[in-house]
């Protein structure tokens, strides 16, 4: 039986390149210590486990460890070896995280689950982040350089077995929090609730000092003043970005980063060294209005300014500075009189104009600079400018939005028939695209969700917000553009994603996007790579299959699961992610069967006409339950059938691609039906035998990629276009070919190799620069070798597997059937070639192998392997017939298997 705790290690160690180390079973303690320390160690055994802070344990040591300590428990040495640091919540630790958390939270990461809480598994910061383990932040840890955990499926004294929740090859790994960085290079740094009661409010902010950040309570207000220092001192903007950054960074908690640039954005609306501290100014306008002694001078340019400035900064104080003044002038000053003049000098404040009735809206271009999308004209009663969006009403101007935001195209996605809407917003010195439901642009509810991307919308402006775009689509109906989309990438009408996308854009409601998908680094270092791998037959064979995927639509070919299968370390990876290079970065676009069928079949979905790649069969472990549906799942072509919350049904996922699949185990087991086995091609072998090449493959795809799979596609739009039939008259050729020469070989099989050898002979002749006879010859070699190691048609069929399951069990059973031994159960016996089985115990072993008892009853019934009898007027055939049990005497019904010689169904030559 497979240790698990093996297995475990050695992905660990593999896959994810963490460094390994045994602990005592049902124990935290490292087992890697001296036996003797008062002495040297004898061997090759190392002296503890601070070895494995440096380097990474050889496949080698680990199997070693797992053979002298099976039950050990799996330890992960964190920090810069590993690349990780992690943050461990016990106890009362989520409590002591939750003032963190409130202005920081935790962002989505590898998770796993402990015995009182969890681990947090966050990406090495690149600089030394030690272990620290503090009294006033009560059960919540941190494990960075110098430390290690416990990983899954390790088991605590309790008996409680460690597990994901969110597992490594399900998601990347988030960069480590600010708080916590900070936490580990400032040991001094207090809990926010602390740091809170003992700040205070200051009016100056030293701007020499301030880059070591400031406690709660002052960061909103000094980073402005920061911000206004900077630009007083004519600092250039992408400078003073990045220091307020750090700044907001370095408080205590950190910041929020898009909160932090909006302070920076109303500093850079000043004029540079034209600043004023912010609170200096707000005493100067209470100094002058309380000061002012003529109603003039409340009028005047300099008391409308102080005015403005303390309503839109001020407002509790505001208020009070106009009873102030009515009191000192009585009824010379008229409230409202004055309430219209402060609202006019704000909106010459901040630049605003209002269009008079039946005036035509101005052309935003003379307002907005760089606009992303020409033509567009502001909404009548708004205001657009640098500043935001406003409107002035009878209470005074109201702003829609602090930045500028426009509607640039609508979205029509003609396969499913619905629209979206795409906006831009001008934010951080560029213009930010968001697309979204129509239901969510037009709803002040829905659309205070689109903060989260980035948009300053609250609810208390969403109202105003969507007001404005409401008006601004019915002023530009004729001129904003409407984009044909899709939500899947491959073939899309004549087009093809990516590579030839047209007018084409990419839309996903699975928040899934092309960022693998894009040419990296250079061609010729690619082919030259491509050339040696090519001398390998199946590596050769999975790099053609990656070509070969977007032909299954022009051929109308169903969907199919190649597996590779054997030793580690003997390149399945490389192979496999080289394959995946062919259309764009394989470390983005590859997966792993670590996942859920309903995740794996929306992302094929979304990749569609491209291959899936699925990396580590063995991680799901002995579940064939699951692989045998998965692999039903994705070789149907397509989704379940689910209701959609608004009722009805939803739209149908449907992909038809190639699926790449390896692992140290088959697919299928003994138990697989042949639905199962006629889906996937399983083949058995080395990809390579060149180690160090598996490594060479593993560094240069790194960088290159991406580039030949959009030239391929090319290629093949533009043959098709001019001779329509080509691809199918020669992948008729190639099938007739291979079923005249296999003859006992499935259909299926043989149409799968057939389409991927024709993609073979193209990428030769168009990629590798192959003449077209050599490379027919070379393909169909390459066919014959893979055909040559793959199942015969008797060695698929359910009859025939299950007939010789039945007499490897009844040969091992033997004693049961014999009329002689009465200290065993019986399970029925044998007479005149045949052999009779009580049918509760058929069905009982039948089932327990995985295989239909009625099914294959009526399977061999059909071959002739069981004797049948026939009963009533209409002639039924019954599977089992009654005779006379020689121990009892009694005629009871049983399952009389004929002893027959089936043949195996491989041709003798194979296939020659």
């Amino acid at each position: 039986m497979e240790n698990q705790f093996l297995k475990y290690a050695l992905y660990y160690r593999n896959t994810l390149q963490w460094s390994v180390i045994p602990l005592k079973p049902k124990n935290k303690l490292p087992l890697l210590v001296p036996p003797n320390p008062e002495k040297k160690v004898q061997g090759n055994w190392p002296t503890s486990w601070s070895e494995y802070e440096n380097r990474l344990a050889t496949e080698e040591e680990i199997r070693e460890w797992w053979s002298r300590w099976p039950e050990a428990n799996i330890g992960i040495v964190t920090g810069k070896i590993s690349g990780i640091v992690v943050l461990d919540i016990d106890g009362e630790g989520a409590k002591t995280l939750a003032p963190f958390a409130a202005d920081e939270p935790l962002p989505e990461t590898v998770k796993s689950i402990t015995r009182n809480g969890y681990h947090f598994l966050f990406k090495h910061p690149g600089l030394e982040v030690r272990n620290f383990v503090r009294k006033d932040l009560k059960d919540m840890h941190f494990r960075g350089d110098g430390g290690y955990i416990v990983a899954p499926p390790s088991i605590h004294e309790t008996g409680h077995v460690y597990s994901w929740e969110v597992s490594p090859g399900e998601i990347v790994l988030a960069p480590m929090p600010r708080f916590l960085l900070k936490l580990c290079l400032e040991r001094n740094v207090l809990l926010p609730s602390a740091s809170a009661k003992k700040g205070t409010h200051p009016k100056k902010v030293d701007a020499e000092s301030s880059l070591s950040g400031v406690n709660q309570g002052q960061r909103d207000v000094s980073i402005f003043q920061y911000a206004c220092s900077l630009r007083s001192r004519k600092i250039e903007y992408a400078e003073a970005r990045q220091l307020v950054l750090t700044m907001a960074a370095n408080c205590a908690p950190p910041f929020p980063e898009s909160q932090a640039l909006i302070k920076l954005e109303q500093a850079w609306k000043f004029e540079p060294g034209n600043v004023e501290d912010p609170a200096t100014q707000l005493d100067k306008a209470i100094a002058f209005l309380e000061a002012v002694k003529t109603l003039e001078g409340v009028y005047s340019p300099e008391g409308m300014n102080h005015l403005a400035l303390l309503r839109t900064n001020e407002p509790s104080r505001y208020p009070l500075i106009k009873q102030a003044l009515k009191k000192k002038f009585g009824n010379e000053l008229n409230l409202n009189e004055l309430e219209k003049a402060v609202s006019k000098q704000i909106a010459e404040n901040n630049k605003l104009r209002i269009v008079e009735s039946g005036e035509p809206p101005p052309m935003l271009e003379q307002v907005l600079k760089n606009l992303p999308l020409k033509e567009l004209r502001k909404p009548h009663s708004w205001n657009i400018t640098e500043n935001g969006i406003w409107q002035e009403t009878k209470y005074g101007p109201v702003c829609a939005c602090p930045v500028p935001v426009i509607i640039t195209a609508r979205l029509h996605n003609f396969e499913r028939a619905d629209y979206k809407t795409e906006i831009q917003f001008y934010r951080d010195r560029e213009w930010k695209k968001i697309v979204a439901n129509n239901a969510t642009i037009y709803d002040s509810r829905a659309i205070i969700m689109l903060a989260n991307k980035d948009l300053p919308v609250s609810s208390n402006s969403s109202k105003h917000l969507v007001r404005y775009l409401e008006e601004f689509q019915r002023e530009n109906l004729e001129v904003i553009p409407v984009i044909k989309s899709t939500s899947h990438l491959g073939w899309v009408d004549r087009n093809f994603i990516p590579g030839v996308a047209g007018d084409i854009q990419v839309d996903s409601d699975d928040n899934f996007t092309c960022a693998g998908y894009h040419p990296s680094g250079d061609l010729s270092k690619w082919l030259k790579l491509a050339a040696r791998l090519r001398q390998y037959p199946l590596a050769r064979f999975i790099l053609s299959a990656s070509f070969a995927a977007p032909l299954l639509k022009l051929l109308s070919q169903r969907v199919y699961i190649i597996h590779t299968w054997g030793p580690t370390r003997t390149g399945k990876s490389a192979v496999l992610k080289f394959a995946l290079s062919v259309w764009g970065d394989p470390d983005v676009t590859l997966a792993n069967f670590n996942a859920t069928k309903t995740g794996l079949e929306r992302l094929i979905a979304f990749y569609c006409d491209l291959p899936l790649g699925l990396d580590e069969r063995q991680v799901v472990g002995d579940k064939q339950g699951f692989i045998d549906s998965l692999i039903y799942l994705l070789g149907l072509g397509k989704g379940k059938t689910r209701g959609a919350k608004s009722g009805g049904l939803q739209d149908f996922n449907y992909w038809r691609s190639i699926v790449l699949t390896n692992g140290e185990m088959p697919l299928s087991d003994s138990s697989s039906s042949a639905g199962i086995r006629t889906r996937a091609l399983e083949i058995y072998g080395k990809p390579i035998e060149d180690e160090e090449l598996a490594v060479e493959v593993h560094q240069t795809i790194r960088d290159h990629y991406g580039i030949l799979g959009p030239i391929f596609v090319k290629k093949v739009i533009e043959v098709r276009e001019k001779e329509p039939e080509t691809f199918s008259e020669s992948y008729d050729t190639i099938f007739k070919y291979f079923t005249k020469k296999w003859p006992d070989r499935i259909s299926s099989y043989i149409s799968a190799v057939s389409i991927v050898i024709l993609a073979d002979i193209l990428s030769s002749e168009w990629i590798f620069g192959v003449g077209e006879e050599l490379a027919t010859e070379q393909a169909f070699q390459l066919g014959d070798e893979i055909l040559k190691s793959l199942e015969s048609v008797k060695e698929i069929d359910d009859a025939t597997r299950s007939y010789q399951f039945f007499m490897s069990w009844f040969a091992s059973n033997y004693e049961h059937f014999a009329d002689y031994d009465y200290t065993v159960e019986r399970f029925g016996f044998q007479q005149a070639g045949a052999i009779f089985v009580y049918p509760h115990i058929f069905e009982k072993f039948m089932a327990e192998a995985g295989f239909n008892p009625q099914r294959v009853l009526k399977d061999w019934a059909e071959q002739g392997w069981i004797e049948t009898e026939t009963w009533g007027k209409e002639r039924k055939k019954r599977l089992k017939v009654k005779r006379k049990d020689p121990k009892t005497n009694v005629y009871i019904y049983f399952v009389v298997v004929n002893r027959v010689d089936i043949p195996d169904g491989k041709n003798d030559k194979e296939g020659e």
